[in-house]
């Protein structure tokens, strides 16, 4: 959260969006959309995040999952036991998306999320 003295603002993505006045009404959808994002059981426990992997969170697919019952709680492909990170390093390595997705068995969308979702990680 940052001030000017009169105002707060919170940095989303690189834009400032003020949360003083009109702004909470954002903020609070904000918050909303994120809390979307938690995958809960039938006694409303939390089990798993579904990260965003784009800037346009609203539409950010839900490709990529962090269960800590799976693989510790590192971020794999959803549904899979695949580390997002193993991907992500392989196509740094020069692998292509095509080999990816034939060694691993998803689908090209699922590979390329979790490039993206690494890459933004790593920034």
């Amino acid at each position: 959260m940052l001030t000017n003295g009169s105002s707060l603002f919170i940095d989303r993505y690189g834009d400032l969006v003020n949360i003083s006045e009109d702004g909470q009404l954002h903020m609070k959808e904000l918050l909303f959309d994120h809390l979307k994002r938690i995958v809960r059981d039938d006694n409303g426990i939390p089990i798993k995040l579904l990260p965003f992997t784009r800037n346009a969170y609203q539409t950010s697919p839900e490709l990529v999952a962090i269960n800590p019952r799976v693989k510790s709680g590192r971020p794999c492909i959803n549904g899979t036991g695949v580390p997002t990170s193993i991907i992500a390093e392989r196509y740094d390595a020069g692998d292509s998306i095509k080999l990816l997705v034939e060694d691993y068995g998803r689908s090209p969308e699922e590979i390329e999320e979790a490039v993206r979702y690494e890459s933004r990680r790593a920034s």
